[in-house]
């Protein structure tokens, strides 16, 4: 597993530039524009196109090494072909993460797997440090950052739960469906192929965070089955893990193999592996979320007893045999 960095500069960045910049919304650099000027970015916000000279009311500037100042996040939103390149002058910039929007790298076989090993080539010094790519990138409500919902939250309040998925259709609906149920968000994130940061470094920076009292993931595959493991266990001394893994059949490990480029593996041994380590496993959206619910709940149980209140005699026999299987006691 890489070294895991500080990442106060990506879920908090002073300054931010969206590489692709577009007045077209329906474009990936259109929407992400449009919705940190909606959202209130509370940082410098940097338009990048070399053929525009102002996008949305803001300067643009023809490449990253012509802003004035630092940046610490970079949003890329180019044709695949140009995100190599892009990596070289950001690295050069000194910027200290990119989220990588494009996709057609390491998911579509093997030319995709060279061009994203060109990808990680342009990095020098360590940076920028990578996230994606084909990923949605990052929800981040304090620092007014949302590039995973099509609906905006610009009065958003973080919570206590914080959510990592490979996949970009899951935190959309994660986000949707916990504000409904009352969930907040601490920070949730989508981040596709793994090429640097990866789950475990993301699970490594959550355990210590205080800000974080739920961690949870959708995962499609480890590529540090082992590191992962050893968090885990450190993470559930501490506060609770959630993990619904995606690609449990065969059927589903094939959609993941061209979904993020992950190898799915044996499904019995990873939940065997899970459970050993205290971690929650949901098995479809809806446990997730009532698992975030349960475990943000104000007053937890305190041991296994139940009493069932019921409208009739059919719902309380099968509240009870409900109990049973879930091995709780009604006295």
């Amino acid at each position: 597993m890489k070294e895991t960095p500080d990442f106060k500069k990506l879920f908090q960045p002073a300054s931010m530039a969206v590489i692709g910049a577009s007045s077209d919304k329906f474009k990936g650099g259109g929407r992400f524009l449009r919705g940190f000027i909606d959202d209130k970015f509370k940082g410098k916000l940097y338009p990048v196109n070399p053929a525009k000279k102002q996008v949305m009311g803001l300067k643009c500037y023809p490449s990253i090494l012509d802003i004035p100042g630092k940046v610490d996040l970079a949003y890329i939103a180019v044709p695949s072909g140009a995100v190599p390149g892009v990596i070289t002058e950001c690295s050069q910039k000194g910027v200290e993460f990119a989220v990588v929007h494009s996709a057609g790298f390491s998911e579509l076989g093997e030319d995709g797997k060279k061009l994203e090993a060109k990808l990680l080539k342009a990095v020098k010094n360590g940076k920028p440090r990578i996230i994606g790519p084909n990923c949605m990138g990052l929800y981040s409500p304090s620092a007014h950052i949302n590039t995973v919902v099509i609906d905006h939250y610009p009065d958003d309040k973080s919570g206590p739960v914080s959510f990592i998925a490979q996949s970009g259709w899951v935190p959309h609906n994660v986000l949707q469906m916990g504000h409904q149920r009352g969930i907040r968000f601490n920070t949730a994130m989508s981040i596709g192929n793994q090429s640097d940061i990866t789950l475990e470094n993301l699970l490594e920076h959550l355990i210590d965070d205080e800000k974080t009292k739920v961690i949870s993931f959708y995962i499609e595959g480890l590529k540090y089955a082992s590191d992962f493991l050893e968090l885990a266990k450190r993470a559930t001394r501490k506060k609770p893990v959630i993990v619904w893994k995606g690609g449990r059949s065969n059927i589903g490990s094939r959609s993941v193999a061209s979904h993020t480029g992950s190898l799915a593996g044996n499904n019995t041994i990873f939940e065997a592996a899970m459970k050993q380590c205290g971690v929650s496993i949901a098995y479809n959206i809806e446990e997730l979320i009532d698992l975030m619910a349960a475990f943000t709940c104000p007053c937890l149980p305190k041991g296994t007893k139940l009493g069932i209140l019921a409208e009739s005699g059919g719902g309380a026999v099968a509240g009870a045999d409900s109990a049973f299987e879930f091995g709780l006691d009604i006295p």
